[in-house]
């Protein structure tokens, strides 16, 4: 899906959401103007390959495909930052919000997950359309994990940023809601 070339790969950043063939259509534009060829994504494809797809074509979306999604409430304490949403009157700190790998948290028990999907975050609180009440962001879903809190630290700890800051108790109240 990533354009080759005798130099190596090239990625393609493709802003589209929408039906395969019009992001098929506008990766080809975009690696058509670097002198590569790229396979065209099927209708059909498997939520495996969609995934793929849009983790490689990133920030593309795939619309009408078997890939499922989860919605995610979370509260402005954690979605600001996160997403920067709401925005803050001082700068965040990016490393958080831009990384493409990180590790989220929840109550136990399985309700349903199923890999690979996405996590829709939504603005649980707030006026809706004023940066609340809405789907702030997208994330990839690649593994569900049910330990208790220290287990998953000790597997987890290399893409942590906060969950040790935050008070047991606190993890257990489920504070994304």
């Amino acid at each position: 899906m990533s354009a080759a070339g005798a130099d190596g790969f090239t990625v393609l950043l493709v802003d589209v959401c929408g039906p395969a063939g019009a992001i098929s259509q506008k990766a080809a534009e975009i690696a058509g103007r670097m002198r590569r060829l790229i396979s065209r994504l099927d209708e059909c494809v498997s939520p495996e390959i969609a995934s793929m797809a849009e983790r490689v074509w990133w920030p593309a979306k795939l619309i009408g495909m078997a890939l499922p999604s989860f919605i995610a409430p979370i509260k402005p304490r954690w979605s600001t930052e996160l997403f920067d949403v709401p925005a803050m009157l001082v700068p965040r700190d990016d490393v958080l919000g831009s990384s493409r790998e990180h590790v989220y948290y929840r109550s136990s028990g399985h309700r349903g997950e199923r890999v690979p999907a996405r996590i829709l975050w939504y603005a649980s609180e707030g006026t809706s359309g004023q940066q609340g009440k809405m789907v702030i962001g997208c994330s990839r879903l690649d593994e569900v994990v049910i330990d208790d809190p220290d287990a998953l630290f000790s597997r987890t700890w290399a893409y942590m940023v906060m969950l040790k800051c935050v008070p047991q108790p606190m993890c257990r109240a489920r504070p994304w809601r």
